[in-house]
Parts: C-alpha cells; structure tokens; sequence
C-alpha cells in the first residue's frame, strides 16, 4: 500500500473514531469536531473533508467555522494529514492561522510489529472485569502524563468501562512489581486503531513500560479488531519508544491554530 492511501486510511479512522463523540457541523470543506463539554485544546479541532480549491467557499467556510468554534468558547484549530492535503497549510496561513505542530505519523502492521517486552513489565489490556482501581490508576496515569492535576472521578470510571463495553477502544495497563506504571489506548474505527495515551507514571519512565505496554496492545488490536495501527509521536523520544516496536513515520500530522481572541 502507497504512503498516500495508508495516511488517508489513518486519517478517516481518525476523524470517524473522533465523530462518536464530539459535536460535528460540516461548513463547506471543513468539519467541526467539538467535545462541548471539555475545552482541551486537543480534543476541540476541524478537519478538511472536501476539495480547497475554491477560495471563496475557502474563505467563506473558515469565517462561519471560526463562528461556530466561538459558540463553544474554543479556538479555531485544525488537524490533518500533510500527504492527502498538499496546499492546505498554505492556505491557513493566508487566513490567518498558526503552525503549531507537526507530528510524526507513524503505522505499524501485524508484519512490523515487534512483540517487544521486558521480563519485569506486566502489560495487560483491561477487560469487562476490569476493577474500579485498574481503570482508576489507568485515568490518573494518563491524567499525570499529559499535565492534568484533576482527581479521577467516578464518572470517569463508570465511562471508561462502557467504552471498554462497547468494544470499539482497547485499554492496556502495564505493571512493574505489581504497581502500575504506564497506560495507553487503542481506539479503533474501520478496522484501522489509533493508539493514543500512551503515559507513564514518572517514577518509571524509561524502564521499557511504554514500548512494552503499546506492542502488547498493538498484537491484541490485530488479533481482535484490525489490520492497521498508527499514531502520532509527540517528540523524537517518544517516536524513538514506538520504532522499537515496530512503527514506521510515514508521513506528518500537522496541527494549526488560530491566534487567541
């Protein structure tokens, strides 16, 4: 399969899986994906969906998003793939927005993947059974991780585990002497799964937590739900974790956003 199609494989997962649960209003080209009930930069975007060529429309469509982004109190953000969208940055940045990031897109295969693990490292994707303090501890790993102070509440819980009902997301926990040390996701849409939160508690990182926990919930991924696996590393250290287990760039997801009211 061609660079082109696997990115655009990746990227229509991404914004399906992105749809269950966000409020979604199509504007021209463009699709809104606002979480209207959190207000986290990374989970309030658009996306392009349709041909940029007319610049009118263009224009047009990226006022009444910025209206629209308004409504909710959040700011005009756009996420997509560089390889399917070759003039779109360009054209962001004549109205106005900021490049803000440019991740390595990364994929792995069920030929790619590497089963890496470490004998001290139990990785493990959490089921139907799962306990209220498994997904607890997965919830405040993440929360850790990614800068967030909030104590995990029982609501939270109680939604985890109807994801993990629904069968569409895979939760994994990897424990070192039996106390947990990293988490991560596996979101899946079409048979293609994005694998995201993936943190580590700080008094373990670089022990092998991250790469043993993401192989083993990749290698249940394909032997359950799909066929493809990608992702989006956050730095070079954290595409350096996802190489050793056999995921590959392929291509860059490119984040822009508009300046602050």
């Amino acid at each position: 399969m061609d660079l082109l199609t696997l990115s655009q494989r990746c990227e229509a997962s991404a914004n399906g899986a992105a749809a269950r649960s966000r409020v979604v209003a199509d504007v021209g080209p463009f699709r809104a994906l606002i979480d209207s009930g959190i207000d986290l930069i990374w989970l309030n975007y658009a996306v392009p969906i349709g041909p940029i060529d007319n610049t009118v429309l263009v224009t047009d469509a990226l006022e009444e998003l910025r209206r629209v982004f308004l409504a909710y109190q959040r700011r005009l953000r756009f996420e997509f793939n560089a390889l399917p969208w070759p003039g779109l940055a360009a054209v962001l940045e004549q109205h106005g927005l900021e490049h803000q990031l440019a991740a390595p897109l990364m994929v792995c295969t069920p030929e790619t993947l590497i089963d890496f693990a470490q004998p001290t490292i139990v990785a493990q994707v959490l089921g139907a059974s799962a306990s209220d303090e498994e997904l607890r501890a997965l919830l405040g790993i993440q929360r850790e991780a990614f800068g967030g102070a909030e104590l995990v509440t029982q609501q939270e819980i109680a939604e985890t585990r109807s994801k993990i009902l629904a069968g569409a997301e895979l939760y994994g926990l990897a424990l070192v002497d039996n106390i947990p040390a990293a988490a991560a996701v596996l979101s899946d849409f079409a048979a293609v799964g994005e694998l995201v939160g993936v943190g580590t508690a700080a008094a373990y990182r670089r022990r092998g937590a991250a790469a043993t926990l993401s192989a083993t919930l990749t290698r249940h991924y394909f032997n359950t739900l799909g066929n493809l696996a990608w992702l989006s590393a956050g730095d070079a250290g954290s595409q350096a974790v996802y190489e050793r287990v056999g995921y590959r760039v392929i291509d860059q997801r490119l984040n822009y956003i508009a300046p602050e009211i």
